[in-house]
C-alpha cells in the first residue's frame, strides 16, 4: 500500500517534492496503488518511485524523472509524458491507451504486454526497449528509435513507424497489418512470420532483414531496398546484405514491389 507520508509530500507541490527527494536521496518513494488522477507533475524526480498499479490517467508527467521507476500495471490514460525520463523503468502490463510519450526516453524500459493503443511516440527512443506482446495498434511512432526493441508478437496493427529506426528489431510473429513503415530503418531486423497484409514499406531500408514467412498480402514495397547497391568490393560484402531472405513468403497480385526487383515464386498466393 502507499506511505501516507510520501503520498503528502506529492501532494504539497513538486517543489517540496523534488526538494524532499534531493535531501532523503537514500529512501525509495512508495507510492504503490496510489490514486494520482490529473495532478499536474511535471518536472517532477520520480526515478526508483514504486507506482505499482497506481492511477496515472490524465497526469501530466512533462519532463519527469521516472527512470528506474516500478509502474507495473499502472494506469497512465491519456497521461502526458511528453520528454519524460523512463530509461529503465518497469512498464509491464501498464495501461497507456490514448497517453502522450512524444520525445520520451524509455531505453531499455520493460513494456511487456503493456497496452499503448493509440499512443503518441513520436520521436521516442525505446533503444532496446521491451514491448513483447504489447498493443500498439493505431499508435504513432514516427521517427521513432527502435533499435534492438523486442516486439515479438506485438499487436502493431495501423500503427504509424514512418521514418522509424528498427534496425535488429526483433518483429517476430508481429501483427502489422495496414501499418506504416514508409522510409522506416529495418536493417537486419527479424520479421519472420509477420503479418504485413496492406502495409506500407515504401523507401523502406530491408537490407539483411529475415522475411521468412512473412504475409505480404496487399503490401506496398514500392522503392524499398532489400539488398545492398553501393558501389564496392562484392566480396566484402557480406551474403545477407546481397541476397534477401524471402523464403516461404506469401504474396498476391496485389503486392507492389520494388521496380525491377523478381520476387520469389514459391509460396505466391493466388
Amino acid at each position: 500500500m502507499t506511505d501516507k507520508a510520501h503520498l503528502k509530500i506529492l501532494q504539497a507541490g513538486v517543489s517540496v517534492w523534488n526538494g524532499w527527494r534531493k535531501e532523503s536521496p537514500h529512501i525509495r518513494p512508495n507510492l504503490r496503488l496510489a490514486k494520482l488522477q490529473g495532478m499536474d507533475l511535471s518536472g517532477a524526480n520520480l526515478s526508483k518511485t514504486d507506482l505499482f498499479g497506481a492511477d496515472l490517467s490524465g497526469v501530466r508527467l512533462y519532463d519527469a524523472d521516472l527512470s528506474n521507476a516500478a509502474l507495473y500495471s499502472a494506469t497512465l490514460y491519456g497521461a502526458n509524458l511528453g520528454r519524460v525520463d523512463l530509461t529503465d523503468a518497469d512498464l509491464g502490463g501498464a495501461k497507456l491507451n490514448g497517453a502522450d510519450l512524444t520525445e520520451a526516453s524509455l531505453l531499455g524500459a520493460d513494456l511487456y504486454g503493456a497496452n499503448l493503443y493509440g499512443a503518441n511516440l513520436y520521436g521516442a527512443n525505446l533503444y532496446e526497449a521491451t514491448l513483447y506482446g504489447a498493443c500498439l495498434s493505431r499508435a504513432n511512432l514516427f521517427a521513432a528509435n527502435l533499435h534492438g526493441a523486442n516486439l515479438e508478437s506485438a499487436n502493431l496493427e495501423e500503427a504509424d513507424f514512418s521514418g522509424a529506426i528498427l534496425q535488429m528489431a526483433d518483429l517476430t510473429g508481429v501483427n502489422l497489418k495496414h501499418a506504416c513503415l514508409s522510409n522506416a530503418n529495418l536493417f537486419m531486423a527479424d520479421l519472420s512470420q509477420a503479418d504485413l497484409t496492406g502495409a506500407t514499406l515504401s523507401w523502406a531500408d530491408l537490407i539483411g532483414a529475415n522475411f521468412f514467412g512473412v504475409i505480404l498480402n496487399n503490401a506496398n514495397l514500392n522503392g524499398a531496398k532489400f539488398v545492398w547497391t553501393e558501389l564496392g568490393d562484392e566480396a566484402l560484402i557480406p551474403a545477407f546484405m546481397r541476397e534477401p531472405n524471402l523464403a516461404q513468403v506469401t504474396y498476391n497480385s496485389q503486392t507492389i514491389w520494388p521496380e525491377g526487383f523478381i520476387p520469389p515464386v514459391r509460396s505466391k498466393s493466388k
